[in-house]
């Protein structure tokens, strides 16, 4: 057995409907972990909204 963290991004839709933004699992909840995790979604186009 190996204990393991779920890293959940949630963003919010501009009809203000949640939606799942990533879902991964690392080894380590620490700060290298949610980075590589935070890139990833930037990587796969997540960017900053001006509404």
């Amino acid at each position: 057995m190996v204990s393991v963290a779920a890293l959940l991004a949630v963003g919010v839709n501009q009809e203000g409907k949640r939606e799942i933004l990533g879902l991964d699992t690392t080894t380590t909840e620490d700060g290298a972990g949610w980075l590589a995790f935070l890139r990833g979604l930037v990587v796969r186009g997540l960017g900053a909204c001006a509404w």
